[in-house]
């Protein structure tokens, strides 16, 4: 479900294939090689795959990511076009 949640994501953004796309993606698994190689891998495959497509992967510990999402989709501005964690977020749901 998470991989499919997130290459429709990542496909609705590069149907504009004329203009250079930028995705921030924010993941807690930074201290998680298996998991970190799976989505470094899914970035790289769509990557290759939309040249005019950028993933930029940004590595947190788990609690600071919770504190960062919640406190972007609190304020609603500043999130991430993606992010891959654990714990519900009401907020988010909220803001939208």
């Amino acid at each position: 479900t998470l991989i499919l949640s997130i290459l429709l994501v990542l496909s609705s953004a590069a149907m504009a294939q004329d203009e250079d796309i930028i995705i921030q993606w924010w993941s807690h698994w930074a201290n998680e090689g298996a998991k970190r190689a799976v989505i470094e891998q899914i970035a790289a495959d769509y990557m290759d795959e939309h040249p005019n497509v950028t993933i930029e992967i940004t590595w947190w510990d788990k609690q600071p990511l919770f504190d960062a999402i919640r406190n972007t989709m609190t304020v609603g501005q500043g999130a991430p076009d993606i992010t891959t964690f654990d714990q519900e977020v009401p907020e988010g749901v909220e803001a939208g």
